[in-house]
């Protein structure tokens, strides 16, 4: 199998996968700031900062999830591309470890709901550069959170 037909293959996993993973978050953090303004004007009281404070974290958790689907959504239009031969695949330097932060955060809404516990333990403090392709690594990690048994 060349590269360009396994990239297409797995793309194709990961819109199955791991593109439903993200909206669901989006839909989450939607009901949670629904939810808490509905209470606010319900009870007609004034907003606290710990009511802001919610809300803004499940809005920077929407605009996470909702970057990281428009991502997977234009590397699928990129692979198309490859297909006809007009675009090549760059890689580039990316940091796992925000790579991972950023994935547990899409995720945490889902698991509090849930009531899983999370934390991402760094054994090094070294901040490592390595050159691949991000999205990958962001769907396979979130997957591998959403649903282990497909990975283990």
């Amino acid at each position: 199998m060349n590269f360009v037909s396994f990239m297409y293959q797995f793309r194709r996993f990961l819109v199955l996968m791991c593109l439903g993973n993200p909206l669901s978050a989006i839909l989450q953090c939607a009901d949670e700031i629904v939810e808490t303004l509905s209470e606010i004007v319900e009870e007609e009281r004034l907003i606290s900062k710990t009511d802001v404070l919610a809300c803004i974290e499940a809005a920077q958790t929407i605009d996470l999830c909702a970057g990281h689907q428009k991502t997977i959504i234009e590397d699928i239009l990129t692979v198309s591309k490859l297909d006809s031969s007009r675009l090549t695949i760059t890689l580039v330097p990316t940091q796992p470890l925000n790579i991972a932060q950023n994935t547990i955060k899409m995720f945490q809404k889902e698991a509090d709901k849930n009531s899983v516990m999370m934390c991402l333990k760094v054994t090094s403090r070294e901040v490592a550069i390595y050159v691949f392709e991000a999205t990958i690594y962001t769907s396979v990690y979130y997957g591998s959170l959403h649903e282990p048994e497909v990975y283990f």
